[in-house]
């Protein structure tokens, strides 16, 4: 639940349900209008518009969450793109067309980080020199028969663009990844692998319509 964003009149509307049924003593709607989730609930992938018994905390016994105000003035891109991820909400085409303009200008941090990148899984890849490692990078980003997710791990904005890709060193089947830091706008890894789903996101990899948006490279 950590960085959604809920409107006060859903609380205020919860709040209200759950006093009433409270005030005829009927217990089934006021689980069901203030829900107290167990230990295996999962509301990862649950768009906020979607939550149902779950606006106010708090969200499960003892639940220490405390909720700040949100006035949502003189957001940037970058914040808009933030809260869509927190919300596991669908950006704009109009937004992931200003993400991908963005982030097909993304460097890797310094040559150090590139090079062992390239060491890594140059093979996997087939890709020969670090020049084309790079350049195939950028061009993940770039094409428009990928697809687009962002996502958030450690608090930071991320954006993976992905496309099935068949690994060069022993032909299996998989995925073709380059990932980029939005806040620093810097590329974190380029790389192949088996699966799409991936550990230690608190915002797990929510997909974009991206799918279609190209953004040429300049000079």
């Amino acid at each position: 639940m950590h960085g959604r964003i809920i409107s006060v009149s859903k609380m205020r509307a919860q709040a209200k349900a759950y006093i009433k049924a409270a005030n005829r003593g009927d217990k089934p709607a006021m689980e069901a209008a203030w829900t107290m989730h167990g230990a295996k609930a999962d509301l990862s992938a649950t768009p906020t518009h979607a939550l149902r018994g779950t606006a106010s905390p708090p969200y499960h016994y003892r639940c220490r969450t405390t909720t700040v105000a949100w006035f949502g003035e003189g957001e940037s891109d970058l914040d808009r793109w933030r809260r869509a991820a927190y919300d596991r909400e669908p950006l704009s085409r109009k937004d992931v067309g200003a993400l991908i303009e963005q982030a097909r200008s993304a460097s890797w941090p310094h040559a150090k980080v590139v090079r062992g990148h390239f060491r890594k899984h140059q093979a996997r890849l087939g890709i020969e020199t670090q020049e084309a490692f790079s350049a195939s990078a950028i061009d993940l980003i770039r094409r428009g028969d990928r697809d687009v997710y962002i996502s958030t791990r450690k608090g930071v904005l991320n954006a993976t663009f992905v496309r099935a890709f068949t690994e060069r060193r022993k032909g299996r089947p998989g995925f073709i990844v380059t990932a980029v830091d939005l806040e620093a706008n810097k590329i974190t890894s380029h790389h192949w692998r088996e699966n799409l789903e991936t550990t230690g996101d608190e915002v797990p990899a929510q997909r974009q319509p991206g799918r279609g948006i190209m953004k040429w490279l300049i000079g």
